[in-house]
């Protein structure tokens, strides 16, 4: 899977070009807009050491396909100078995962319509058809008589989600639970209704950025030959 990154507002995700495998029947070209959301605690050590692990009770603890998502987040974490932990050994830090799809939602957007007749009318002076030259909205101009109308258009789309926590690999015996020291959220909204294309994506979007904050929610748009 070979992926060409365009950001339309994410400075603060650091991504390049890379290449992952998906299986044989994936084979089309399709273009990602994704969503990321980070945040992270201030100041606090990480690892050295992190185990990978579905959240208990989320469709990742359950799914097949998470041994490929675990490979691709620890591969990126990996990068950012931490290890992977030894089987049998404890971690220092715990990367908790969860992935799905939401309910299908309709959305309203602003279309550019071609209209079929061109725009004339009658010179007062030569009683003879002039017909219109119209600019297109993606540059240049239209051919003779074609014209362009804005319209709304509903689309039913679905959101593929993938949510990561990082969270200390010890125990707080005060409160019963383990300090969170990051946590990230990246979706990816369009009409198709399935998973498994998106989690790659998902999964390297969410290696690469955890533990940078965004000022606001980025937009990242990803091209993969897949």
């Amino acid at each position: 899977m070979l992926f060409d990154f365009k950001f339309l507002n994410a400075p603060t995700l650091l991504v390049s070009a890379s290449a992952l495998f998906l299986s044989a029947c994936q084979t089309a070209s399709y273009n990602y807009d994704l969503e990321v959301d980070s945040v992270a605690a201030v100041g606090q050590r990480w690892g050295p050491s992190f185990a990978v692990k579905p959240l208990p009770g989320s469709p990742a603890d359950t799914d097949v396909m998470f041994g490929g998502v675990a490979s691709i987040i620890t591969d990126e974490i990996s990068g950012k100078g931490l290890i992977p932990v030894e089987p049998g050994d404890k971690p220092d830090l715990i990367i908790l995962v969860d992935y799905g799809m939401r309910p299908p939602k309709t959305v309203f957007k602003t279309v550019q319509v071609p209209s079929t007749m061109g725009t004339q009318r009658v010179d007062p002076l030569t009683g003879l058809p002039i017909t219109t030259r119209n600019r297109n909205p993606m540059g240049g101009t239209a051919p003779m008589g074609i014209t362009y109308s804005e319209e709304i258009r509903p689309f039913v789309i679905v959101e593929k989600y993938m949510i990561v926590s990082a969270v200390d690999g010890e125990m707080d015996r005060t409160k019963g639970s383990r300090r969170e020291l990051a946590n990230i959220e990246v979706v990816c909204n369009d009409e198709r209704e399935e998973l498994e294309p998106y989690l790659p994506v998902l999964a390297m979007a969410c290696g690469r950025q955890i533990g940078t904050p965004t000022r606001e929610v980025e937009e990242v748009r990803i091209r993969a030959q897949r």
